[in-house]
């Protein structure tokens, strides 16, 4: 027999976390740990082992998401039923029930899942899925009731929509939000999610999107977790750049807090809250370098925001705000401290 090597569980599980609340495959696993080749089925048996004691949610048959310490907390006890019976859903008799609550866990790709607590376990061995546009005001987290409006019994995949939130996880919802033509734009950085009452929303490709900026010309600017910024035109529904950038995690003190992006005329700047550093590019994606703001504020302190508009930049720490006049070289390059 082949010798199978073991899964590398822990770096598996801070990977999770990490990108959390992004779902990971074992291809998606193999691809960020550098895993040249691996084996399936042990990884997958170490995977199944961890989401049967709580710590992950498998979604769909390949991914598996990172379950929070809160979630772990508020998840109560999940009704066990014996292993005949949940493999083939026949326990108790019975028709399958037609609505169910459990707490919804919202995947990047817009759709999510609920894992159906209670009594009413015993028939779903697998998360109910909620299509986009059915979890109707729904957040991750919530605890819901669904209506399961199709059920296979030889797969036992269900499919529903949310009907009521019980009971919402988060009362104060964190974001960001710009005004652009007399809409509204947000992001929600815990599923990167964008909304807007701007028609166009939809057709903004999707991503997990942490920073949110609007430009001279009506343009939308995003920065997202991958690394990367989208300046996307509302009016004509189109990308006008897309670029590789220096975006720092959405994390300061505490989770969920957008990462500050700021635009100005003939620049845009993303700032890390950590190291208070301004990475700075130009509209096409020229990376100008970074300038080091912690210096201009009083003691030193750490930095709580930025904001831009035309040639300027504002910083601001706490209640205390600067504002500075940016000029860029045209012959600069991307070296540190390249834009003033």
């Amino acid at each position: 027999m082949p010798h199978r090597e073991p899964a590398p569980l822990q770096a598996m599980l801070s990977l999770l976390e990490q990108k959390a609340p992004r779902p990971l495959s074992l291809r998606d696993l193999a691809r960020m740990l550098g895993a040249e080749s691996y084996d399936r089925r042990t990884w997958s048996a170490a995977l199944e082992q961890q989401a049967a004691q709580g710590r992950l949610r498998r979604i769909g048959k390949t991914r598996y998401q990172w379950v929070t310490k809160v979630e772990q907390k508020a998840k109560p006890a999940r009704a066990a039923a014996p292993a005949r019976e949940r493999a083939t859903g026949r326990g108790g008799g019975g028709r399958t029930p037609r609505q169910v609550s459990g707490v919804y866990s919202r995947v990047r790709a817009g759709f999510g899942f609920v894992e159906v607590e209670g009594a009413a376990a015993r028939r779903f061995d697998r998360d109910v899925l909620i299509p986009e546009g059915m979890e109707h005001g729904a957040m991750h987290g919530d605890r819901v009731e669904v209506e399961v409006v199709r059920f296979d019994p030889r797969t036992h995949r269900a499919s529903g929509e949310v009907v009521r939130v019980v009971e919402r996880r988060n009362l104060k919802i964190l974001g960001v939000i710009e005004q652009r033509a007399g809409h509204w734009w947000a992001i929600e950085p815990m599923t990167g999610k964008l909304v807007s009452t701007h028609a166009a929303a939809r057709t903004v490709p999707a991503g997990p999107w942490i920073g949110i900026a609007k430009g001279p010309a009506g343009e939308l600017v995003l920065a997202s977790a991958e690394q990367e910024i989208l300046v996307w035109d509302p009016a004509r529904r189109t990308a006008v750049a897309r670029f590789p950038a220096r975006v720092a995690p959405s994390v300061r003190d505490t989770v969920d807090e957008c990462t500050p992006l700021a635009a100005g005329a003939d620049w845009i700047g993303v700032a890390n809250l950590r190291t208070s550093v301004l990475s700075a590019y130009d509209w096409s994606g020229r990376d100008l370098g970074t300038v080091r703001l912690g210096v201009v504020l009083p003691g030193n302190r750490g930095l709580s925001t930025i904001g831009g508009a035309g040639r300027y930049l504002g910083v601001a720490s706490g209640t205390f705000v600067r504002t500075f006049e940016v000029s860029v070289d045209p012959a600069c390059a991307a070296t540190p401290d390249a834009s003033r």
